[in-house]
């Protein structure tokens, strides 16, 4: 082929995506004192040495100075872990009162990194080509590149109380704003392992959410309870959206079968349906927010972890909470 005669355009257009996020959060549990009555003295300079007390052993924890090293090899940067405790206060016991021993307290750390990246390149051509033996070529073409890359990194290390296994049903607030604790207790396998633990009971305006898996009417673990296994009862929840909108709705076949599990005022157990109760569908979201569950005498009986919502048949809002239960 000779080629005598040619009108040729070509373009090319290329773009370029790329999303990096990261967050690091630390979570402090300081031991937590025996409740104080309220006819105990202060003491604000023996608060304030036990204060100091403790930020220095969470400085000096060779668990902590571990966690400090793996932390920075990952992110290839020095980082400073404050002392940030909710529990820092002003008051202790007398020096003359004996102080009692403190529940373990522990640390946990989250770290969270994603990084995204998409690239496309378009090229076009387009001409005509005339030869020497009289032919005359018209043409087009087109040529699409492109590439994604996607990676996501979740560390999580936990040291002491924070380390324990979580043991965190799932909450529905049917006639109350939030959950709350009562100074009632009762007996419950919350963990599933034939052991029954005392936990207290919710207070009016709220219900475990329950699947009674084996249909005898009632609620015999925390195997038919969400998150008292994983600490997660949203996951455990979602695994049942088979629709993948979000919800657990009419669409999905759980939603019939899950139960309010409820106590009257007698302490007599209560099952109702998501429909008795007007309950249209559960929203799969959260937002983790942490809130201790303390009575008068800041005795805890447990912990708020995650708040979410659901929808009422007409149009109303409810919350939905994940509860750290104290045993």
């Amino acid at each position: 082929m000779r080629i005598n005669e040619s009108a040729l355009t070509l373009s090319a257009q290329r773009s370029f995506y790329r999303e990096q996020t990261e967050t690091l959060s630390v979570r402090y549990e300081a031991p937590r004192p025996a409740p104080m009555r309220n006819d105990d003295s202060v003491n604000i300079s023996s608060a304030a040495r036990l204060i100091e007390d403790q930020e220095t052993a969470l400085n000096n924890d060779p668990r902590i100075k571990l966690i400090k090293s793996l932390l920075e090899a990952i992110l290839g940067r020095e980082i400073k872990l404050g002392y940030s405790s909710k529990d820092k206060t002003e008051q202790s016991l007398d020096t003359n009162t004996p102080q009692a021993t403190q529940l373990e307290g522990g640390i946990e750390l989250q770290y969270h990194a994603s990084e995204h990246e998409s690239e496309q390149t378009q090229f076009n051509a387009n001409g005509v080509i005339k030869t020497a033996d009289g032919r005359e070529i018209s043409f087009s073409a087109e040529l699409n590149l492109s590439r994604s890359f996607s990676q996501n990194i979740d560390i999580n290390i936990a040291t002491g109380s924070a380390a324990r296994p979580k043991k965190d049903p799932l909450v529905i607030n049917y006639d109350a704003p939030a959950a709350t604790l009562s100074d009632k207790t009762f007996q419950f396998d919350l963990d599933a392992d034939g052991k029954k633990d005392t936990i207290h009971q919710l207070n009016r305006g709220s219900a475990y959410l329950a699947l009674d898996q084996n249909a005898d009417g009632k609620i015999t673990s925390g195997n038919e309870l969400f998150g008292a296994h994983s600490g997660n009862g949203f996951a455990d929840l979602a695994r049942h959206d088979h629709d993948g909108n979000g919800w657990i709705d009419e669409a999905d076949q759980v939603y019939a079968d899950l139960k309010l599990w409820l106590k009257d005022a007698s302490g007599q157990d209560q099952l109702k349906t998501l429909q008795e109760m007007k309950i249209g569908a559960i929203y799969l979201g959260y937002a983790r927010g942490d809130f201790d569950l303390n009575n008068s005498q800041n005795q805890n009986y447990g912990q708020i972890r995650s708040s979410g919502l659901f929808a009422y048949e007409n149009g109303q809002i409810g919350s939905v909470q994940q509860l750290d239960l104290s045993v």
